[in-house]
């Protein structure tokens, strides 16, 4: 099959992708979690300037210590970094990025930086394929499957950089790749400078690529251990690394003045490590990644034919593998288990979960496909048909899987919006939280609405002082109707937010209607006049 027709599939999906964000957009921007914080971040940096870390705050002119601040440990931690009082926790190059992307293009355009770089993830892993010498019908089979039905398409629609991350894998990848069959060993040690800075870049984008480099390096160590030119090639490596790894270092001392970065600065002043180190602990969090629990569920449910790989381990085949494909395949499996005992916090909920999952997912789908493809050489026709009717019958669960995820956000973002409508009866004035259970309702409206969180009464009636004093005419608190739950990732100190509860009695307000929407009361207040 051509190249050509395999572009037009892509393409395809790259445009239904386009067509199901513009309809998460259809009334503004959605945006929630994690995301919107990243998205705080950029827009902190498009308005006070990319050498400014400090978290945006509409809410600044009452609250200028950040007391009250929604986002509290472990989105933005409030210390002084470079005489900022909060910084969000965030790596800054990405949102960065975004800010220059919003600059030139508007807010909007921002959302789909992550669509972009998931078809060129799946264009490179095409490509890929292609360096293995996979049949083309296979390559074009085995990329769109993995890209529609795998676990990658359920994080793209949110402000991330996980898309680019799994670029950066793929590049590295298919460099090995490259390595691997090249004779030139210029060429050679030139690839392996080449890894060696991406191994690092991309540890500054996402940590998880720590666990795959290492384990990809240690099959190059044992595969190769006669020969002494890897000793070689791990130096030129190491020199590849270096460049980034001084370039971090002065940036994250220039930006908040912590050389190693705000995720590595999360990682040592978190106060839960301890109690997230037992094996019982693991096994929950393993339990949740691989199979299912209260909270998500796992890759057995989402892309249970990962499993069939075990098929490609048997002795009798895998030896017969060229020395690449099994780099692949050890290092892809080996990733997911191990990454599933060792990651101290869950990805996310329900089918949103799995992201730390998805860089040790591609190359075990590099591996498998050409495995299987392989296999298949081999056998007559009608053993295809059946071949091909066991992978689509293993596939159903994973269309299951995206379907409900799509339709949950298709489902959320109506409830969002019909939020947002809320939010904009009291124009830009204050909006009380009394539990930041309910900061991941907030989206774009914390750009120009002033968020507060509020978990005491006599703080209440201060701030009820001030917006008197200020001739606030109107403001809303929402309250929580019902018991939060508390997720395995929420730290013991920050629990008591979740359950502050306002009793307020207004003296210079009137309580103009109380709304009850999506287990949250909203009470709408106005001046006495």
């Amino acid at each position: 099959m051509k190249f050509s027709i395999r572009i037009l599939i892509y393409v395809i999906i790259f445009f239904l992708t386009i067509l199901f964000r513009q309809y998460l957009d259809r009334d503004g921007v959605f945006i929630t979690s994690d995301g919107q914080v990243k998205l705080y971040q950029s827009i902190g940096f498009l308005e006070n300037g990319f050498d400014n870390f400090e978290c945006i705050h509409p809410s600044k002119d009452i609250d200028p210590e950040f007391k009250h601040h929604l986002f509290d440990y472990p989105f933005a931690f409030f210390e002084k970094f470079k005489k900022s009082k909060c910084v969000f926790q965030y790596p800054p190059l990405f949102s960065m990025f975004g800010a220059v992307i919003i600059k030139l293009f508007g807010l909007k355009s921002v959302m789909y930086i992550s669509l972009i770089f998931f078809f060129l993830c799946i264009l490179l892993f095409d490509k890929i394929l292609n360096l293995l010498k996979v049949y083309p019908s296979a390559i074009l089979i085995g990329t769109s499957l993995s890209f529609t039905l795998g676990i990658f398409p359920l994080s793209i629609f949110d402000y991330s950089e996980m898309s680019f991350f799994n670029l950066t894998v793929l590049l590295l990848i298919y460099l090995l790749v490259k390595i691997l069959y090249e004779s030139d060993r210029k060429k050679i040690r030139f690839g392996f400078f080449l890894i060696g800075f991406l191994t690092i870049f991309s540890f500054f984008v996402r940590s998880e690529v720590v666990l795959l480099a290492s384990i990809i390096f240690l099959c190059m160590l044992v595969f190769f251990i006669r020969t002494t030119l890897i000793w070689k090639l791990f130096f030129f490596a190491f020199m590849g690394a270096l460049i980034p790894i001084l370039f971090f270092l002065i940036f994250n001392t220039w930006s908040v003045e912590f050389p190693l970065g705000m995720r590595t600065f999360t990682v040592l002043n978190d106060t839960t490590t301890e109690s997230r180190t037992g094996l019982i602990y693991h096994l929950k969090i393993a339990k949740g990644f691989l199979i299912k629990d209260e909270e998500m569920n796992g890759l057995l449910i989402a892309f249970p034919i990962w499993l069939t790989s075990i098929i490609l381990f048997i002795p009798s085949r895998f030896k017969n593998f060229p020395m690449v494909i099994k780099i692949l395949l050890i290092s892809g499996f080996s990733y997911i288990l191990l990454a599933s005992l060792t990651t101290p916090t869950k990805g996310g909920v329900q089918n949103f979960g799995l992201r730390y999952l998805e860089i040790g997912l591609l190359p075990l789908l590099l591996g498998m496909i050409y495995g299987f493809s392989e296999i298949l050489k081999s056998k007559t026709k009608y053993e295809k048909i059946i071949f091909m009717t066991c992978i689509m019958i293993l596939l159903q669960p994973s269309f299951k899987f995206i379907k409900d995820g799509l339709n949950t956000l298709k489902l959320n973002s109506g409830y969002y919006y019909k939020m947002m409508n809320y939010f904009a009866e009291v124009g830009d004035s204050y909006i009380i939280h009394d539990t930041i259970n309910s900061q991941y309702l907030v989206g774009t409206s914390f750009l120009n609405q002033k968020h507060l969180y509020v978990g005491k009464n006599e703080e209440m009636q201060k701030f009820e002082e001030i917006f008197k004093t200020k001739k606030v005419k109107k403001f809303l608190i929402i309250q929580n109707e019902t018991k939060p739950y508390i997720s395995i990732n929420i730290p013991d100190f920050l629990v008591p937010k979740y359950f502050t509860r306002l009793e307020f009695k207004p003296k210079y307000y009137k309580l103009k209607k109380d709304e009850n929407y999506f287990n949250f009361k909203l009470s709408f207040y106005e001046l006495l006049e």
